[in-house]
């Protein structure tokens, strides 16, 4: 892989859905969109592009979408994770987040109970 990295339809599906995480609970803490940042500079995301997706909340993309982005479960596990982090940016997951979790590792196939125990381990490392 090249250092130049552009932005696949699988990135962009997964970009979709941190963006989705970080606006559920109606604003973008600082922190959120700092992780948000990191990422577009890594798929080097235009400016155009980067005010269009920060505007607001993207509807969450499909089960379809989400699975063939991450086909691999321990894949899934890890994006999981990284979001389960992004979310606690503003000292807490709010309900919508943790709803908008849910939804998300229902579609991934992720059980409730592991996605409490990853909730867990995030909070107490």
């Amino acid at each position: 892989m090249s250092d130049s990295m552009s932005m696949t339809d699988q990135d962009f599906t997964l970009l979709k859905t941190l963006v989705a995480l970080a606006w559920a609970d109606g604003s973008l803490a600082e922190g959120e969109l700092e992780w948000i940042e990191k990422v577009m500079d890594q798929l080097q995301v235009p400016a155009g592009q980067r005010q269009e997706m920060l505007k607001g909340a993207p509807p969450l993309p499909s089960e379809g979408e989400l699975q063939e982005a991450l086909p691999e479960g321990e894949d899934r596990e890890t994006f999981l994770r990284f979001l389960l982090s992004v979310s606690l940016e503003d000292g807490e997951t709010s309900l919508e987040e943790l709803n908008l979790l849910k939804d998300l590792s229902h579609k991934l196939g992720v059980s409730g109970d592991a996605l409490e125990e990853m909730r867990q381990s995030v909070l107490a490392p």
